[in-house]
């Protein structure tokens, strides 16, 4: 069954190019004073929920990602999205990353489901990173990918789903990632974790049957935690952040770029889908 309407939020710049071309002017304001928040610099990312992120300067409210919704028409679970991923992309990349962000999205655009083609992605994507580990170590991982991967690709395609099976689908990967967190193979535990944290976004979302701030807020919560995890499944197959968790000496530089360029991945797929809304 479809949804016939996106939420009245998840319009982009709510259909205004006016409204558009004002976050970009303030983008641009904001890059020229190099008032962009910055990250600290340490080698600790910080988390996504707690951070300064990439488009607070815009946001005037004690609720920011409820205020872009607002403001915008940028769905808190896309905001949160851009906000996880600006902190983890190298300097370079993540001061260009607000212009790149608000340019990528058609005036009017339905971004509604966006943010469950860019869940289904990585975890469709991660079945293919990781199969070469799957067919050696078990199917277990595999297996609780493709079964989020279901749930957000239901989603994702304007369909509903039932909050128990989507919560039964987290509960499976939950176990499958600490599993494999308890042997160590913490890609593959984190490949699992991700997924589980996709399915409770889509469980939040299905028990959201009076459309509640509440509920979409957890959704976005959950997602964003989702895209936070999968970068480390995939940071962890550099050798150099390998040789980090058994505690090897690394050079800190060297270990700093790996773990940014792990980020690449999903700010690219992001902007495609931003880019393809209509």
């Amino acid at each position: 069954m479809e949804n016939a309407h996106p939420h009245p939020s998840e319009r982009a710049y709510h259909g205004s190019p006016a409204l558009k071309e004002e976050l970009l002017a303030r983008v641009a304001v904001h890059a020229a004073s190099n008032d962009i928040p910055k990250r600290d610099g340490s080698t600790r990312r910080p988390s996504p929920f707690h951070a300064p992120g990439a488009t607070s300067w815009v946001r005037d409210s004690a609720a920011p990602y409820l205020a872009m919704e607002r403001q915008w028409g940028i769905p808190q679970m896309l905001a949160r999205l851009e906000d996880v991923i600006y902190q983890g992309i190298p300097y370079s990349d993540a001061m260009a990353w607000p212009r790149r962000f608000a340019e990528s999205m058609p005036v009017g655009a339905d971004l509604s489901r966006v943010g469950w083609r860019f869940l289904h992605g990585i975890l469709t994507e991660a079945v293919g990173n990781i199969q070469p580990e799957i067919l050696l170590l078990g199917v277990e991982v595999r297996e609780a990918l493709g079964q989020c991967a279901e749930i957000v690709g239901a989603l994702a395609s304007g369909e509903k789903v039932d909050a128990g099976a989507a919560l039964s689908a987290a509960r499976y990967a939950d176990g499958v990632s600490l599993v494999e967190r308890s042997a160590r193979r913490m890609s593959l535990a984190d490949a699992a974790l991700s997924a589980t944290y996709a399915a409770r976004s889509a469980e939040y979302a299905a028990s959201n049957t009076a459309h509640d701030e509440g509920w979409r807020a957890m959704a976005a919560e959950a997602a964003a935690m989702s895209s936070y995890v999968m970068h480390d499944s995939v940071a962890a197959r550099f050798p150099i952040i390998s040789a980090l968790f058994r505690n090897e000496d690394v050079d800190p530089s060297a270990a700093v770029s790996a773990n940014e360029a792990a980020w690449s991945p999903q700010a690219t797929l992001l902007i495609r889908l931003l880019r393809e809304a209509i």
